[in-house]
């Protein structure tokens, strides 16, 4: 999935409070961070009925596949760029995210699928 700089432009003014560490951080996200997430969200991510993922974990896995560091607050924004549901905490970085891994990603990342 492609996305312009506009687009993350408008995004990031949409929602102010997300940071390169999550909600209510510190420091901007980059829009390169950003498009690596959304990519890597868009290929291996199914919506779920329930809120299933924490932005946390996400970041590590999208980490882990383009080798290289990814802040939490990427992975939120890009969660809010392809419409996923999400709910955040009180006195937290993070959000939880209404999807579920697809069958691939589950063997690939994991190992297993179940």
């Amino acid at each position: 999935m492609n996305v312009t700089k506009e687009e993350f432009k408008q995004l990031v003014m949409e929602h102010p409070t997300i940071k390169a560490s999550g909600i209510g951080g510190v420091n901007d996200i980059e829009f390169e961070d950003f498009e690596k997430s959304v990519k890597w969200m868009s290929e291996n991510l199914k919506p779920s009925p329930t809120y299933k993922v924490e932005s946390y974990e996400l970041k590590h896995l999208i980490e882990n596949s383009v080798g290289g560091y990814i802040p939490n607050g990427a992975a939120i924004m890009a969660g809010y760029f392809l419409k996923i549901p999400q709910k955040s905490y009180k006195n937290s970085l993070n959000t939880k995210l209404r999807v579920k891994y697809s069958k691939e990603a589950k063997i690939r990342y994991f190992g297993y699928n179940h």
